[in-house]
C-alpha cells in the first residue's frame, strides 16, 4: 500500500510538472501571437492567464504523454482567431447576464442575455460595470468603471491573475466584474442632461457629443480649489468618490464656458498627452484628477494661473463655485 501511494504521488508530481510546462509554452506562444495579431477594432482579448482556461487549450494541456514542445499546440493555434471570437462572444453574454441580473427584482422573469447582447445592450452609455479595483483600497488603479468599449483594459491587465468572472480574490463573495444599478441610473441622468435618449444612446454617441458637465455635488462644497468641467466618462467614475445617496445632479456647461474649457484643454494637450476620462479642467486652466487632487500640467509652468474665474451658469453663484472635494 505504501509503495503504491508513493508511486501515485510521484506520478501526480510528474503530471503536474508536464501540465505546468505546457501552460507556460501556451502562454509564450499566445504572447507571440498577440504581437502580430491585429485585434482592432475589437480589443477584447483574453490575457495569458485566462487564455489557458479556453477549453481547446485545456485539452492539450491535460492530454496524455510527455510532449512539452510548442508544436503540441499547432492544431489549436491554426484555429486561434476563431477561438478568440468564440471567447469574446461568451464573455459578452456573461456581461449581458451580469447587467440584466442587476436590474431584476425578486420574482421578475429574467430576460435572455443572448438576445439582449445581440440587441446591443452592452453598447449603451448606461450599461457600465465596476471592477474589483474600485473596492480594493490598496489598489493604485483609480479607474474602476468600465463600458464594453474599454473593458479590454481590465481584461488585458497582466497583473490581474484572477479570472474576472469568478469570485474576486480581493473582496470575498464578490464578482470581480459586476453591475451597480445606482451608477447606471446616474449615467442615465448624464445622458438626459446632454439631451439624448438614455434607452438608445450609446457610449459612442456620448463620446461624439463631447459635452462637459459641472458636478453639482462638488459645486456646493467650499474649499481652496475651483469648479472643474468633466466629460461624461469622467463624471461617472468620479461618482465613486461621492456618497451616491446624497449626490445631486449634473449640469451641462453653457456655451461660453464650454468654449473656454475647450481652449484650455487644447492648449494643455498640445504639450502633453492627457486622458480627459481621468482629468478635469477648470475655467482658469487648473487640472484635477478623479478624486479632485491637483494634476500638474506642463502648461501651468509656462502660464501662471489667473485669479479665480466663475462659470457663466446663471444658477451657480460665485459663493458656491468650487472644485471637487478629495474623498
Amino acid at each position: 500500500m505504501f509503495v503504491e501511494t508513493e508511486k501515485q504521488l510521484r506520478l501526480d508530481i510528474e503530471q503536474k510538472s508536464i501540465r505546468d510546462a505546457r501552460r507556460n509554452v501556451a502562454k509564450a506562444r499566445y504572447a507571440e501571437f498577440k504581437e502580430t495579431y491585429d485585434s482592432s477594432p475589437d480589443m477584447f482579448m483574453p490575457t495569458e492567464f485566462t487564455f489557458v482556461d479556453i477549453p481547446a487549450i485545456k485539452r492539450v494541456v491535460q492530454s496524455d504523454g510527455y510532449d512539452v514542445s510548442p508544436s503540441i499546440f499547432d492544431d489549436v493555434f491554426d484555429k486561434l482567431p476563431a477561438l478568440i471570437n468564440e471567447w469574446r462572444s461568451e464573455r459578452r453574454v456573461d456581461l449581458a447576464r451580469i447587467l440584466l441580473e442587476s436590474r431584476c427584482l425578486p420574482g421578475d422573469v429574467k430576460p435572455d442575455p443572448i438576445a439582449a447582447e445581440k440587441e446591443g445592450i452592452l453598447l449603451l452609455a448606461t450599461s457600465l460595470f465596476s471592477s474589483c479595483t474600485e473596492w480594493d483600497r490598496n489598489s493604485p488603479v483609480e479607474h474602476g468603471i468600465y463600458w464594453m468599449d474599454n473593458m479590454h483594459t481590465h481584461f488585458s491587465d497582466a497583473s490581474r491573475r484572477h479570472p474576472p468572472f469568478r469570485k474576486s480574490t480581493l473582496v470575498s463573495d464578490q464578482r470581480c466584474i459586476r453591475a451597480i444599478p445606482e451608477f447606471s441610473e446616474k449615467a442615465k441622468q448624464l445622458v438626459q442632461a446632454a439631451g439624448l435618449n438614455p434607452t438608445t444612446a450609446t457610449s459612442r454617441d456620448m463620446d461624439a457629443l463631447d459635452a462637459r458637465f459641472w458636478c453639482k455635488d462638488c459645486s456646493v462644497v467650499k474649499n481652496e480649489t475651483q469648479a472643474v468641467a468633466r466629460n461624461w466618462r469622467n463624471c461617472v467614475t468620479h461618482l465613486g468618490f461621492h456618497g451616491l445617496s446624497s449626490w445631486k445632479d449634473w449640469e451641462v456647461l453653457a456655451d461660453g464656458d464650454r468654449a473656454t474649457i475647450a481652449a484650455k484643454e487644447n492648449a494643455a494637450t498640445a504639450l502633453e498627452t492627457i486622458d480627459w476620462n481621468r482629468v478635469a479642467m477648470s475655467l482658469q486652466g487648473k487640472a484635477v484628477d478623479l478624486r479632485g487632487f491637483d494634476f500638474k500640467l506642463k502648461i501651468e509652468a509656462l502660464n501662471p494661473l489667473p485669479p479665480q474665474a466663475v462659470p457663466n451658469n446663471s444658477d451657480m453663484s460665485a459663493s458656491t463655485i468650487t472644485s471637487v472635494t478629495p474623498r
